[in-house]
């Protein structure tokens, strides 16, 4: 993995973001890891700032993350999503933007589990397209 990678997580529980971004710090280092609780503010940071990967929930008390795919878009960023919803449900709510989304971690998920779905869909990513994040 490349030093100094940008993350944006998009969580809107306080302790599920706690737990991911302590995740980051012991396991990757590498990630400088921000996080909002809102769509509003991911989209003014999406807009603004420059990432690696954005980490988000799919669905939030004030709607989706659809607003927030349109921008990671534009932006050529690369989308993993964390999320509890039902399959079918989650297929509906992100059709469209499979070129986008990298991957699925499923909630709830235990430190090792989030540790070994991060790196199966990364590694998944690098073999598929030659980058790196």
């Amino acid at each position: 993995m490349r030093k100094n990678c940008r993350l944006l997580l998009i969580e809107d529980s306080p302790e599920l973001s706690g737990l991911v971004k302590t995740i980051f710090s012991i396991q990757y280092p590498q990630f400088h890891v921000e996080t909002t609780n809102s769509i509003a503010e991911a989209l003014g940071k999406v807009s603004e700032n420059d990432y690696d990967l954005i980490i988000t929930d799919v669905m939030f008390p004030s709607g989706s993350v659809r607003s927030v795919f349109d921008k990671v878009r534009e932006k050529g960023y690369k989308v993993i999503l964390l999320t509890g919803m039902e399959p079918s449900l989650l297929l509906d709510e992100t059709a469209g933007y499979e070129d986008i989304i990298i991957g699925v971690i499923r909630k709830p998920f235990s430190f090792e589990e989030f540790i070994a779905q991060f790196n199966k869909i990364i590694e998944s990513f690098w073999a598929e397209s030659g980058e790196q994040v």
